[in-house]
Order: structure tokens, then sequence, then C-alpha cells
């Protein structure tokens, strides 16, 4: 990554941190013995990649698999709910959204590792989920700021026995 023409430029985050990159190549020219694969296959190797990262970045939970999940959410609200707190239309609806879109993104992931293990590479249905994943994740994280408060939510993972706030 120290050859001539190569430029790496972090890419910020709101925090000041850069844990990822954009990498530009400009007439770089590579030996022989650091090619990885065949030759002119470069792109098919980096669609496996990308394929094989949105695969593994689309787990369950928000903030790739590290935050609550909606299935915490949806025990949270079955908890208040068992507590005798009626939770309103809109709440109860977004709950239901919640666990509709996680059953689909499960469907989803199952098919995925179902083509893996057949020895495919994975399909654009990768990709599609990758990016719901990414939506539903935001989701989660606000329906359970709703249901449980903020400082719960984004400090632990709402759980039945976490009081509503």
């Amino acid at each position: 990554m120290r050859a001539p023409g190569i430029e790496i430029r972090p890419i910020r985050e709101m925090t000041g941190g850069a844990t990822f990159n954009e990498v530009f190549f400009t007439n770089v020219r590579i030996p022989h013995d650091n090619v990885v694969g065949d030759v002119h296959d470069g792109w098919r190797l980096a669609r496996v990649t990308l394929g094989n990262e949105r695969v593994s970045l689309s787990t369950g939970g928000a903030l790739w698999g590290r935050g609550p999940t909606a299935m915490d959410v949806v025990d949270a609200a079955r908890a208040m709910r068992t507590r005798g707190v009626t939770l309103d239309a809109d709440v109860r609806d977004q709950v239901t959204r919640l666990y509709l879109r996680h059953v689909l993104l499960e469907l989803i992931r199952t098919r995925t590792l179902v083509q893996r293990l057949a020895g495919a590479e994975p399909g654009p249905e990768a990709s599609v989920r990758k990016i719901m994943a990414d939506e539903h994740g935001q989701d989660v994280m606000a329906v359970g700021q709703r249901l449980v408060g903020r400082r719960r939510c984004c400090w632990g993972r709402p759980t039945p026995s976490c009081p509503a706030k």
C-alpha cells in the first residue's frame, strides 16, 4: 500500500475519527510476486470480497451486530405491556414493522448462506440485505430509544427488565 500511485484518504466521521478509507490507484505497478489470484482477475476478486463483506456486516443488531436487535426491542415492548404499560398504536406499529423486517432480513441471510455453502458467490441479495440492514439498524435504535430511553438503548441492550424512560 506504499507503492507509488496509491493514495489513501481517510473518511472522517462526525466524531473526527476515521475507521474507513478511500483508496485511489493511479498508474500503479505491482510486482508479480505481490499479485493475488490471476493477472487481470482483480475485479472478480474485488466483487467476491465486497459480497462477503456485505454478508458479514449485515448482522441482526444495530451498529453491525454490536447494538440492540429488533428482537431486543420486541422483548422490551412485551415487558412493558406485561408491566401494564399501554403502548400507543404508532409505537406498536413501529415494533411490528421492526419484527417483520427482522424476519425478512433473516430469510435473505439464510438464502445467502445456503448459496455460499453450495459454493456460489454472494449474489445481489447480499447487497440488498446490507442496504436494508443499515436502515433497519437505524430504526431499531430509534424505536428502542422511544421505548426505553436514549441512555439505556445506547449504552446497553434494551431488555425486558429495563424500565421505560
